[in-house]
């Protein structure tokens, strides 16, 4: 059996050392990253032999499908994340191929993994220079990942909903869309407790799994994990809203930089609630998000202690090098000179940070 995990970073540099770290824990056999950046990135030479970059241009959502072709024949399994993903497995499985034989066991049919996100929301910078991933989410509050519908009015017709992202057998793929792949023969989903949804709209790209009954969320998380940083920090939201591909959600993107950058010189630095204001006004979903999300989800059922504890990871870091990175982009190096955003940043952390950790 063969495994691959297959992503794509965009500006994303200083988080793929351990992003590579942690999916050859995990026991994956090749991990291909589709990249685009302004900088090189040097496969780490105990690496190379499990880890292929391939340069692409900035196609967005279109990029999995596109460069899949690239998948070596004789990969059984591929797991397809983000950069921000990262996968947790229960201890009682040593490796992911361990983890997928027992399934198997349960059901030869299996075609389709599907791995429930939790949320993960930070918004302290340091944290990602000084900790690892297991020591942030320890420190964070986890959320279930489900889709927070508008006024927090849930649909009870299509109950909730959380999001997914799959592995898959390779060889069943027609199309492969970010969440699950369009398959040549109807779905054998694996999901949770053994749990086998049996599906033959061949069509249909499915995103989410519904449910009806909250107390289903407190067993979502007791095999697998799809981890979810859904903010790393406060930088680099900031960051991302500028760089939205237009084959991505579109309320994701920034909604008046400019109204952004001039703005930060006229605001009350003695009002944290009207930095508040400023920062959703302009900046608009991504940041938000965290606060929504924080404010008004369910805490996920996520015992850290019961995953991965031979991860040889714990004097690593989440992000290999300090924000000087983020000066090669021109508006951002204004940014990080700018006095008065960094005291803006600074003052949105200390007031809001209650928010993030328990």
């Amino acid at each position: 059996m063969k495994c691959c995990v297959y992503a794509r970073f965009y500006y994303e540099n200083i988080f793929l050392d351990y992003f590579i770290q942690h999916y050859i824990e995990l026991g994956f056999d090749l991990i291909l990253i589709l990249y685009h950046d302004i900088k090189d990135y040097e496969i780490p030479d105990c690496y190379k032999e499990k880890v292929v970059l391939i340069n692409v241009p900035n196609y967005g959502n279109y990029l999995p499908d596109m460069f899949r072709n690239n998948i070596p024949k004789d990969i059984d399994w591929v797991l397809n994340v983000d950069s921000d993903e990262y996968l947790y497995i229960h201890q009682k499985f040593p490796t992911i191929k361990h983890f997928i034989k027992d399934k198997l066991e349960y059901e030869p049919t299996i075609n389709v993994f599907s791995f429930l996100w939790a949320w993960c929301h930070n918004i302290e910078p340091q944290h990602l220079l000084t900790q690892n991933l297991n020591s942030l989410v320890s420190n964070s509050n986890i959320c279930v990942g489900n889709r927070i519908y508008q006024n927090n009015i849930l649909d009870e017709k299509k109950g909730n909903e959380i999001w997914i992202k799959s592995m898959f057998r390779l060889s069943l793929v027609k199309d492969l869309a970010i969440h699950m792949p369009i398959l040549k023969e109807p779905y054998v989903i694996y999901t949770i407790k053994n749990e086998i949804i049996k599906y033959d709209n061949m069509t249909h790209r499915i995103k989410t799994l519904s449910y009806h009954e909250k107390f289903w969320e407190s067993g979502f998380y007791e095999e697998s994990c799809l981890m979810h940083l859904a903010t790393r920090d406060i930088h680099n939201l900031i960051f991302k809203s500028y760089n939205i591909h237009s084959s991505q959600m579109k309320k994701k993107n920034i909604k008046d930089k400019d109204n952004f950058e001039n703005g930060i010189k006229n605001i009350d630095f003695k009002s944290a609630a009207e930095l508040y204001l400023h920062f959703q006004k302009n900046i608009g979903y991504k940041f938000e998000f965290p606060f929504k999300c924080v404010k008004s989800g369910e805490k996920a059922n996520f015992k850290i202690e019961n995953y991965n504890p031979k991860m040889q990871l714990n004097n690593s870091v989440i992000a290999s090098s300090d924000y000087s990175y983020y000066y090669e982009f021109n508006i951002f190096r204004n940014l990080f000179n700018n006095t008065d955003y960094m005291l803006a940043i600074n003052m949105l952390i200390e007031e809001y940070n209650k928010l993030f950790n328990k």
